[in-house]
């Protein structure tokens, strides 16, 4: 069920040939979906029983959805190794908060912290060549974009200022993007030895919410909030005391 109580389906649409076929059909909630660095399948939250769990499913039409990890807490993937062998989901707790979560592939799923800490910690995203991983976290008293190294976590640096969300990389990884208040979409350039410069607004979109992102940093897909068609524009009339003299 979506925030209004009725179901929610995944789709897919097929932009060479703007045809929208629906990808899930299970009772519940579906929610999440991320690509597999092949694009052959994928992983999404869902609800069937109890919690929300981890699911995975080819994209052919028609495939079964297998279940990829249940546990005693809601969950959210959000990114996927561009090596296939690692999954980064979100951790819904009752004590801490969210934390980021590590999903290992080799083998039987085997899931680990990743960044586990007293605040919340979410949006996690593996860069195209896997050795950053960015996340926004609220440990300063508002939401900012970190990065840390990997595999090993040893190399950790905020790159937003201000506050920031939603952190994507461009497809070569030289590029990191991050919304902010106000519509707003900034920049970070990436150098080559994991220098990160400083931010630069590039976008701003008037009730803007999510966003993605073309792989050459181009064009951006922008979720917007639209205002509500049922309450009437207004209207200014500037310069009315003339209308009364006619």
């Amino acid at each position: 069920m979506d925030a209004d109580g009725r179901h929610a389906d995944l789709w897919l649409i097929d932009l060479s040939r703007a045809v929208t076929s629906r990808f899930t059909f299970d009772p519940g909630s579906n929610f999440s979906p991320v690509w597999s660095p092949d694009g052959n399948r994928i992983v999404y939250g869902a609800t069937r029983k109890e919690f929300e769990d981890l699911y995975v499913r080819s994209a052919v039409a028609g495939a079964q959805e297998e279940l990829l990890l249940a546990s005693g807490d809601d969950k959210a993937p959000t990114s996927w190794s561009s090596d296939g062998r690692y999954i980064l989901f979100e951790d819904y707790t009752s004590d801490r908060g969210i934390d980021v979560m590590l999903l290992s592939l080799d083998g039987a799923p085997k899931a680990e912290p990743f960044v586990q800490t007293p605040f919340d910690e979410q949006r996690a995203t593996f860069s195209p060549d896997g050795r950053w991983v960015a996340y926004v976290s609220g440990e300063s008293g508002r939401d900012e974009v970190y990065v840390t190294s990997f595999p090993a976590r040893t190399n950790r640096r905020q790159v937003s200022t201000g506050g920031g969300g939603r952190p994507q990389w461009r497809a070569d990884g030289r590029e990191l993007f991050y919304g902010a208040r106000g519509g707003k979409l900034l920049s970070v350039d990436v150098g080559p030895n994991g220098d990160f410069g400083p931010p630069k607004e590039i976008l701003q979109v008037r009730g803007a919410r999510d966003y993605a992102v073309a792989p050459d940093g181009q064009r951006f897909l922008v979720d917007v909030a639209l205002e509500d068609p049922g309450v009437a524009p207004a209207t200014i009339v500037v310069n009315w005391t003339a209308d009364l003299k006619k």
